[in-house]
């Protein structure tokens, strides 16, 4: 298999929105992804209605109708029978019911999160029903970018069960939509938010269950899509040990051993993020290295990688009182996991402490680098961004320390001038 050429194009953040750069932009994008997935695990709870074995008429539905004004004017309508038998209704209705239904909420005056939550709702049912007829409906509103974020994860989310339940109708049902434009891009960067979402699905399915169709189609991909696809977070949130291996031996086919590490470190670096604590973020990185058998390089580069975007995103915990633990416990994890940037990981957290804290940052410095024998994590911790600029008089001893002098001078060049 030729060697296919990546380019540097960074993917989303969140697999459905075009993510700019900078760590507040991700801060927003999370928080917004975060209220979409509450709306989408409010309407996956439809999977389990707990209600009678037949719907009756309340006041909300009569016969195979519903009234959505009458249901969203109900106080505490969320937790009420009203909706959980609206919920059994729509498991019975067909597909043009169900696209009537989405037609009539629509003249309902309600909240837009209200409108988007309850949308989502029928749109989940719409895909379970005939995932088909649901992206037809939708196919100007995905061509045209134009659909809000909560309901692209509606949408994403229905995508990924249908190629979940029949890879192939999926897979067709894209291959058309590109062959008649449907996902030709304006924006900057040419790529489509949609396909890339998508192929995304599509690939990371196939890479598991059919890995030479999956190389096949990567390999067909035009540039920055191909770069994207495989750097667009396929690693993150995988079901089994099996997708894992697949994904991973799929990026390391079509990027190449050069290039297999970095790409591989792009594309799980929202692992450790998304965990809910420094154990379970640890235990995330150690479960993919196993799962994906990761070379050493293919470690550091990950856990550089993934660690580096939880403590900037999650910026707080240098005003934590253990902050010196924290860091502690992450080098001690690094130099277990992946020793070789051990060092940088440790210099790049004591920066970001540093910026806050310096004094403390700098002597835990020195601390490690006495430990440890080598000059790594002073070297990251002085390249910092912003910290020899911000703190010059306190920084300079430290750069003295530095053995290299090719390094000791790189680093000189952060210093504002002296006068």
């Amino acid at each position: 298999m030729r060697r296919v050429k990546l380019s540097n194009v960074w993917p989303p953040v969140v697999a459905l929105a075009v993510v700019g750069t900078g760590i507040g932009m991700q801060r927003r994008e999370m928080a917004e992804l975060e209220r979409g997935n509450e709306v989408l695990r409010r309407v996956e709870k439809a999977e389990r209605p707990a209600v009678p074995e037949k719907v009756s008429n309340t006041s909300v539905i009569t016969g195979r109708r519903i009234d959505w004004r009458q249901l969203v004017a109900m106080p505490g309508w969320r937790q009420s029978m009203a909706i959980t038998q609206v919920r059994r209704l729509l498991y019975e209705l067909s597909s043009e019911e169900l696209l009537a239904n989405l037609d009539q909420l629509a003249a309902v005056e309600v909240s837009e999160e209200m409108q988007q939550e309850l949308e989502s709702l029928l749109l989940y049912m719409l895909g379970r029903r005939d995932p088909r007829i649901l992206f037809d409906r939708f196919s100007d509103e995905l061509r045209n970018e134009r659909l809000p974020l909560r309901q692209s994860i509606a949408l994403g989310a229905t995508f990924r069960r249908w190629v979940e339940r029949d890879c192939r109708a999926a897979a067709a049902w894209m291959d058309e939509q590109v062959a008649a434009g449907a996902f030709e891009s304006k924006s900057l960067n040419g790529l489509h938010a949609h396909r890339l979402t998508f192929e995304s699905d599509l690939i990371r399915l196939m890479a598991a269950a059919n890995p030479a169709s999956a190389s096949a189609r990567v390999t067909a991909m035009s540039e920055p899509l191909r770069s994207a696809v495989l750097k667009n977070d396929l690693l993150l949130n995988y079901r089994r040990a099996e997708e894992a291996k697949g994904t991973a031996n799929l990026i390391r086919e079509i990027a190449g051993e050069a290039q297999a590490p970095q790409v591989l470190a792009e594309s799980s670096r929202m692992v450790a993020l998304g965990a809910s604590g420094d154990r379970e973020a640890y235990e995330s990185l150690g479960r993919l290295f196993k799962d994906i058998e990761a070379t050493p390089e293919e470690r550091d580069a990950v856990a550089l990688s993934s660690l580096s975007c939880r403590m900037q995103s999650q910026s707080k915990w240098v005003e934590r009182d253990d902050a010196a633990s924290y860091v502690d416990a992450m080098r001690t994890w690094s130099l277990n996991e992946a020793p070789g940037v051990a060092g940088s990981i440790t210099g790049n957290a004591l920066g970001q402490l540093g910026m806050k804290r310096f004094d403390e940052a700098a002597k835990l410095a020195i601390q490690y680098q006495e430990a440890g024998g080598d000059d790594s994590v002073v070297v990251a911790f002085l390249s910092s961004k912003g910290l020899a600029h911000s703190h010059p008089a306190e920084a300079l001893p430290l750069l003295e320390r530095i053995s290299d002098p090719e390094k000791r001078e790189a680093i000189r060049k952060f210093f504002p001038k002296q006068p």
